[in-house]
């Protein structure tokens, strides 16, 4: 059984956006935008403080992946790190 869990993680590199706001201009939901031009919502709800500190930034994300029948791709992060030019990995968080 542990086995088809891990399976369904993966890692994902790209940019941590928004993807949609309220009506007061409140995130209310992120995406990653992989470096193979797919996008991957994420599937937190509410949005961990921590993440929205990541928003606009290059970042690896391990998290289980969801794909839905139209297409769309979602991923529930187990941890996520900053990825900085110079050092592969200079901030790390992990989600409980």
């Amino acid at each position: 059984m542990k086995d088809q869990k891990a399976a369904n993680e993966q890692l994902i590199t790209g940019i941590l956006l928004a993807s949609q706001f309220d009506l007061e201009g409140n995130i209310t939901s992120l995406a990653v935008y992989a470096n193979t031009e797919d996008i991957y919502e994420v599937i937190q709800k509410p949005l961990d403080r921590n993440l929205l500190k990541l928003i606009q930034m290059r970042v690896r994300v391990n998290g289980k992946i969801q794909r839905y029948l139209d297409g769309r791709c979602g991923v529930k992060i187990k941890s996520i790190e900053l990825v900085d030019e110079d050092h592969d990995n200079s901030f790390f968080i992990k989600n409980r």
